[in-house]
């Protein structure tokens, strides 16, 4: 299975997520000292939902406009669609990240779940909800590296889900790989206008 250089992004995928968590630091900073066992839950009530989906909120909302979130413009890899005619706009970067989301969605149900029930302990969330999602996002990391290495243009689950791919940004304007639109009319590749946004 011969990958061209245009999808090899293996190692830029991994150092846009490093830096991508680096954004992040200031919430996990203000998780540290909001989610404390002395937070009334009125608080915890409203940071614990804004904090978890924070990070989807970013990625969803970046990759739907610019094809990269922060991470990913500093390591020079863009998300399209997968006909690669443009970025995957709202539709596709939800999609594309809905696992996660639903995820997301039920840690956050599980925590406000026990807060409301006045069984919220700082043990609880430690423990508990984080071990799990811990565990899952480990789990499916897995899951999409192994799904890259199955198909030439390293498509991982959640772009199979979202119908889109990832491309080195500076291979972006060569023609696309005859053996990567054998069977497909619809792969056509981005625009080489200059006012194109790729």
């Amino acid at each position: 299975m011969k990958t061209t250089q245009r999808y090899q992004t293996f190692s830029s995928r991994f150092l846009a997520g490093i830096v991508d968590s680096l954004v992040f630091i200031p919430v996990a900073i203000a998780d540290a000292f909001i989610i404390t066992e002395d937070s009334p839950d009125y608080l915890l009530f409203f940071w614990i939902p804004l904090s978890y989906a924070s990070y989807s909120i970013y990625s969803v909302l970046m990759h739907a406009k610019y094809g990269q979130t922060l991470g990913k413009m500093c390591a020079k890899v863009k998300v399209l669609n997968a006909a690669e005619t443009d970025v995957p706009g709202l539709k596709r970067a939800f999609l594309r990240d809905s696992i996660y989301i639903a995820m997301t969605a039920f840690s956050i149900g599980w925590v406000l779940r026990n807060i409301l029930a006045g069984d919220f302990t700082f043990a609880f969330y430690t423990s508990e909800v984080n071990f799990y999602f811990s565990t899952f996002s480990v789990v499916w990391l897995l899951l999409e590296f192994v799904t890259m290495l199955t198909n030439s243009r390293r498509r991982a689950l959640h772009d199979f889900i979202g119908g889109t791919v990832v491309v080195n940004k500076p291979y972006l304007r060569e023609k696309i790989p005859d053996s990567q639109t054998s069977g497909s009319s619809a792969v056509k590749g981005p625009s080489h206008d200059p006012a194109s946004p790729y």
